[in-house]
């Protein structure tokens, strides 16, 4: 290198290198700090959780309306199941010495059970309700017969019979019972009393729970 080259090579890096008597070297500047870029979710990960207002935790510990009543240990039970529908009632003609016997079902809707109520000769039954009258006889064949419901059906010993009948409106129809020997016993002659159903429930309440004798 010639030695113009070598002074001007110098030249560079005394001023490259801030050369001179007095100066501070020169120093790079600090790096400058960023922000962090934000997280990014791994595929599949639950959402965080997003921020709650004041008030808000107390509005979602609140227990929820219409469940159960919360228990002791802090549990809520079920609630309560809702009633079965009302069984259609059940009732029981039984032709007896030459009469009705009517055996009722009493508050549980059962037959045969100990509170049965017990009635004769007139047959009651609540409006617009689904009834099964099951047709017995103690002793002899029996004719039930209503002709406004047309119903003609025999009562015989040991062969119990179910007749399905949709009461309608509130009536009161002839009873045309007898007995098959050809005679027509009085007590065999009634009416079968359609009534409202609260006016059945308090007729019903009226029954004795022994059979007439």
């Amino acid at each position: 290198m010639t030695p113009a080259g070598r002074l001007l090579t110098a030249a560079l890096l005394l001023g490259a290198c801030g050369g001179g008597a007095g100066r501070e070297p020169v120093r790079p500047p600090p790096p400058t700090e960023h922000a962090a870029p934000p997280a990014t979710e791994a595929p599949g990960a639950a959402p965080a959780e997003a921020a709650i207002e004041p008030g808000a935790a107390a509005a979602s510990e609140a227990p929820p309306t219409g469940g159960g009543a919360e228990s002791a240990d802090g549990t809520v039970a079920a609630p309560a199941a809702a009633a079965a529908p009302d069984r259609p009632l059940e009732v029981r003609v039984t032709g007896d010495d030459y009469h009705w016997i009517l055996r009722y079902p009493g508050a549980d809707g059962l037959l045969d059970t100990a509170d049965d109520r017990f009635s004769q000769r007139n047959v009651h039954l609540p409006a617009h309700s689904q009834t099964y009258l099951d047709l017995a006889s103690a002793d002899y064949a029996y004719t039930f017969y209503v002709p406004d419901l047309d119903i003609k059906e025999v009562a015989v010993p040991d062969v119990p019979f179910e007749i399905d009948l949709e009461t309608g409106s509130a009536a009161t129809h002839r009873l045309l019972g007898s007995q098959m020997c050809g005679y027509t016993h009085p007590l065999l002659l009634g009416d079968v009393v359609i009534e409202q159903p609260d006016a059945f429930a308090a007729w019903l309440a009226t029954l004795e729970r022994e059979p007439p004798r």
